[in-house]
């Protein structure tokens, strides 16, 4: 025999193992899982069983079998042993008997004598991709009769061309259907999905007079986790994140995942809110279980929003709507919690997407200005330096402190020109103010997507350079939140940083993560004490203990430290007796305009 045919006559059977499709091995590659083929993309879904007949029968005695049945297209011929020997081809069989005299000459053949010597023989295990590659490396029309299907070399049934063709079509759509509603990498329902079982779930919670609740998940930290430990990570999280939701939730919910880290539920024929929040809290608390990855542990908390029907909305898009505002309103009240949506919370939504708008219009007007305030000597009294706080004068909410609309900016992808912005101006008054014969120094708040700008040190060393500044009038002061796991990309641009001269300040110190093996490795000058702690002076005994312990961890460090919000003289005189360097806060001034610190400027030089 050569190559992959077979061509069978007379007692010669299909047995050939080059020719028949066994146990393909293409189905589960790289998943490990072996030669198995899933019974849905096996030949034996298209096959049909159909008496087969003996070598031995008499030619007339087949074609009478053609003649009774209009839908068989061919007879499978069989030898006693099971082995089959190919089949016979009804239109060809018909066809010649049609002949004159074909009776009369052809009545003493067997069955065996009319079969065609080009069937193709499949093992019923055999994947489906590798018999339609087979069949479409041949050219031959008898294929459309169909082919045998064999257990183990044995006939088993007969294929047709058409059933083939008809389950491949089937597959097909069923898998674009999988693609066109399913999350690729997590396998829950994607955006399209969701909402057509949202359109649904609410049209029958409508009939039923039932109330259900659409919540809006976004998982806290998860970007974090991509960009330090890497996409396939976050990948591991993402999918490890949805299993556990989808064990939590009861059969009749519906997850889907809208795509980065951004989830949608629909908890269906709910009673009231109490029951909406245990569900909630249920969720949350498997969120924040820590994920194992590569010898590391992952941990992220989750945000969540609750829009109910119909007491919120009874329009589908209007509750995913407000069930994303009440997310951001979890995120605002410190994440990892759940909230529901509000009318006070439409309105507050309705003032921060205005103020976004008009931020782009003060960006490039002469709404935004800065104010100064002093850090001063906690020993000396005199002023050491000021630290530059964003103002916002809005012609229609009035002045606007950082608090107001700095998250908006961070939402609305404009705290990048907003921290520009305020670097630059700084950089301009420390100039003015040299021109007036005072020496200056300005502390200035980086963002987190300033820090992390590859251009960052080339900007600030073109601002010092334009400006005629020496380095040293300039301190930068980041958050715990930016360097908290101190990767190398952020140790290199602090060490930039200290290169071209400048001071780096780590600021609201206390409130973060920080270690004293993450200080011990970062190249900073100052540790700024969070005024939540300096408020509680001489009202809270742990306060003070955590202040004295920062002071002292500082000074261990080879740090000077800044506390913030020093309004009292007990305050001050805590911090003069253990040891801390400057202070700013209403003790000794509000945030001022420039006019009016230069002459304190002035009797300070």
């Amino acid at each position: 025999m050569q190559g992959k045919m077979n061509w069978p006559s007379g007692g010669e059977h299909l047995g050939n193992p080059l020719w028949p499709l066994r146990g393909a091995l293409r189905s589960d590659i790289g998943q490990g899982r072996g030669p198995h083929v899933e019974r849905e993309d096996q030949v034996q879904m298209v096959t049909r069983y159909v008496e087969p007949i003996s070598p031995d029968l008499g030619c007339l005695d087949a074609l009478e079998l053609f003649l009774r049945s209009d839908r068989l297209t061919a007879l499978p011929v069989v030898e006693r042993n099971g082995y089959p020997l190919g089949l016979i081809n009804r239109q060809r069989m018909i066809e010649q008997f049609s002949r004159p005299f074909a009776r009369e000459l052809n009545q003493r053949k067997r069955a065996a004598d009319f079969v065609s010597r080009q069937t193709l023989c499949a093992e019923r295990d055999s994947h489906l991709d590798e018999l339609v590659e087979r069949i479409g490396s041949i050219e031959r029309p008898d294929l459309l009769t169909g082919f045998v299907v064999t257990d183990q070399g044995r006939y088993h049934g007969l294929g047709t061309l058409h059933e083939l063709l008809h389950h491949i079509t089937r597959r097909k759509q069923a898998h674009l259907y999988q693609l066109a509603h399913f999350d690729a990498l997590t396998r829950l329902p994607n955006r399209l999905l969701f909402s057509e079982r949202l359109e649904q779930v609410v049209a029958d919670a409508a009939q039923r007079e039932q109330r259900l609740a659409v919540m809006f998940l976004d998982l806290d930290g998860f970007k974090f986790i991509n960009d330090t430990l890497g996409h396939a990570a976050g990948d591991h999280l993402l999918c490890e994140v949805s299993e556990r939701l989808a064990e939590a939730l009861r059969p009749s919910d519906t997850l889907a995942r809208l795509g980065g880290d951004e989830f949608t539920l629909i908890l269906s024929d709910v009673c009231d809110r109490a029951e909406v929040q245990r569900i909630a809290s249920g969720l949350l608390g498997v969120i924040a279980q820590p994920v194992a990855w590569k010898g590391q542990s992952m941990q992220v908390t989750g945000s969540l929003g609750v829009a109910l029907y119909p007491d919120d909305d009874s329009t589908p898009s209007q509750l995913v709507r407000k069930a994303d505002l009440a997310m951001y309103q979890a995120k605002g009240h410190g994440k990892d919690n759940c909230q529901f949506f509000s009318n006070e919370l439409n309105r507050r939504y309705e003032l921060r997407r205005s103020l976004e708008q008009d931020l782009g219009r003060a960006l490039g007007g002469d709404e935004l200005f800065l104010h100064y305030q002093p850090v001063v000597g906690v020993q000396d009294g005199r002023i050491h330096a000021a630290e530059a706080l964003l103002r916002w004068n809005h012609p229609e909410h009035g002045l606007l402190l950082p608090d107001s609309f700095i998250a908006v900016a961070e939402e609305g992808h404009q705290i990048e020109p907003v921290s520009r912005w305020t670097l630059e101006r700084a950089c301009r008054q420390l100039a003015t103010w040299a021109s007036q014969g005072v020496r200056a120094t300005l502390t200035v708040n980086l963002s987190m997507q300033q820090f992390h700008s590859p251009r960052l040190c080339h900007q600030i060393g073109a601002l010092l350079e334009a400006y005629h500044l020496a380095p040293d009038q300039l301190m930068l002061e980041i958050t715990e939140r930016v360097v908290m796991h101190s990767s190398e990309r952020v140790i290199r641009t602090l060490q930039e940083l200290k290169r071209l001269g400048v001071q780096v300040a780590l600021d609201d110190f206390g409130t973060g993560h920080s270690s004293l093996a993450l200080l011990h490795k970062l190249p900073i000058d100052f540790i700024k004490i969070d005024r939540t702690f300096i408020q509680q002076i001489g009202l809270s005994h742990s306060s003070e203990k955590v202040t004295h312990a920062i002071l002292a961890l500082a000074d261990s460090l080879g740090l000077r430290t800044v506390a913030e919000g020093v309004e009292h003289e007990s305050q001050l005189d805590l911090l003069r007796s253990e040891g801390c360097h400057c202070y700013q806060g209403h003790l000794f001034s509000p945030a001022i305009d420039a006019d009016t610190l230069l002459p304190l400027l002035r009797g300070s030089a």
